[in-house]
């Protein structure tokens, strides 16, 4: 093993020990919630990938609905405890309202289901190295950001990003694994 390759993988080997006693995030869910609450859409803003149901529950005391400006989806009058489900299956951008208080405003934001190019990439700058390893660890551990394209960071394609993916990385980058794969 080269000079280099021991003073990177040392520390990181002894970094990741670590990590196993830690939670990482969990894998992206079928199914986002909208809390109708306080006049407001909870979250307000809330960006998904094509495939994902958006699942809206009226927690106030009146009714609300849920409605897109384009009339894509109207769900008609929720009363309290009533939900609502919508799957968005084409990107783009949807803004929506309750027809009852039209101060009451919401934007959902559809990504494509996949926007992966070069799996392991994390930090999608171009290159796979161990900027994306670290990029990798933050996100998962450190509260880091979002990877610009989450599909990137499941390296081992198996539909969930957590410490495997890590080491399938590290695996690739130092110990000529396998090549990272884009999710199914």
């Amino acid at each position: 093993m080269s000079r280099l390759r021991q003073l990177i993988t040392v520390p990181l080997v002894l970094f990741l020990a670590g990590l196993p006693v830690m939670s990482p995030r969990p894998a992206r869910a079928d199914t986002v919630d909208v809390s109708i609450t306080g006049f407001t859409f909870s979250p307000s803003s809330l960006t998904i990938n094509e495939g994902q149901t958006v699942r809206w529950t009226n927690n106030d005391p009146i009714t609300h609905t849920t409605t897109s400006d384009d009339l894509i989806w109207d769900s008609g009058f929720l009363s309290n405890g009533q939900k609502f489900a919508f799957t968005f299956n084409t990107a783009g951008s949807y803004p929506y309202h309750c027809t009852v208080h039209l101060t009451m405003l919401g934007t959902i934001t559809v990504n494509p289901a996949s926007c992966c190019v070069m799996p392991g990439d994390v930090n999608n700058n171009g290159v796979i190295n161990i900027l994306d390893v670290s990029a990798l660890i933050n996100f998962l551990y450190k509260s880091g950001p979002t990877p610009p394209c989450p599909a990137q960071a499941d390296v081992n394609g198996n539909g969930a990003t957590n410490i495997l993916d890590v080491s399938a990385l590290i695996n690739f980058l130092y110990k000529s694994g396998p090549a990272p794969q884009c999710p199914a």
